[in-house]
């Protein structure tokens, strides 16, 4: 059955303009025991994350996409991060839901495409994603109820695996307040070499509790390791620290899938680095 198991859900958007939308469909997806996954974990997207993200992408059972009125930063090749997300979620043929604001023109104009180039790429990115089923939205918590009913009802249509069963499930209570105060920190914290340095021991006293602080968490923190701009270094001792740890305590603490997900992010940090 359906609550026997937690879904992943990618949440793709593009984030500044969509923070209050993305707040929204995270709080419903977690009343449905999914477990959102997007930028609020692995912040912004760039060259040396993309490989993550599509990592992420690829263990998730169900695909999230939001656009309203912006484009979005692009890669090297024009081409913005929330398309190449949406692109990759259809090539490896992932549910895929999508949302599309309804009243475009409504928009406050700080939250609108006001370069030409993008705004053109932002009209055709639509028009490709109305190709499939879409659903209009006018206001976070009117998205937040479609996400709800569309997910119930794609959850049906195609049941996903899962990862995790209901009586091992972690606390989505939790989760979903280390979603906020990740957010609260990426609004007050910078990316500078002091503030990444006071993340850096803050990731570290989490990866060291192994069960005290919940597979969550301990994921969380992972992910983070591979979002740091700075500390790199010290990032990737303080993974294979880590991950030492984990090998020589071989108890069910410490989750094979997020040592090798660990193993990853070192393998990630080793190639920066050089």
């Amino acid at each position: 059955m359906p609550s026997e198991v937690i879904y992943g859900v990618f949440v793709s958007s593009t984030y500044e303009d969509l923070r209050e939308e993305r707040a929204e469909v995270q709080k419903a997806l977690l009343k449905l025991h999914c477990m959102p996954i997007g930028m609020e974990v692995f912040g912004s997207a760039d060259e040396e994350t993309w490989d993550f993200i599509k990592r992420q992408i690829d263990g998730c059972d169900y695909y999230v996409v939001v656009i309203a009125d912006k484009y979005g930063s692009p890669d090297e090749d024009g081409v913005s991060y929330t398309e190449k997300e949406y692109d990759y979620a259809r090539e490896l043929k992932k549910p895929v839901l999508s949302f599309v604001h309804g009243d475009r023109k409504s928009i406050r104009r700080d939250r609108t495409e006001d370069d030409s180039v993008k705004r053109s790429k932002l009209e055709a990115f639509i028009e490709k994603v109305r190709r499939s089923p879409v659903t209009f939205f006018t206001s976070p918590q009117i998205l937040a109820t479609q996400v709800i009913v569309s997910f119930v009802n794609e959850r049906d249509r195609r049941p996903a695996t899962g990862f995790i069963r209901a009586d091992q499930a972690p606390d989505l209570k939790k989760y979903a307040d280390l979603l906020e105060e990740n957010a609260r920190l990426r609004e007050e914290i910078a990316t500078g070499e002091g503030r990444d340095w006071e993340r850096l021991q803050a990731l570290a006293q989490v990866l060291h509790k192994g069960s005290e602080a919940g597979l969550w968490a301990q994921k969380l923190a992972v992910r983070e390791l591979a979002s740091l701009k700075t500390k790199k270094v010290e990032a990737l001792r303080l993974a294979q620290e880590v991950l030492t740890y984990w090998e020589n305590n071989k108890d069910e603490r410490f989750s094979p899938t997020l040592q090798a997900e660990l193993q990853n992010v070192i393998d990630e940090l080793s190639v920066r680095v050089r």
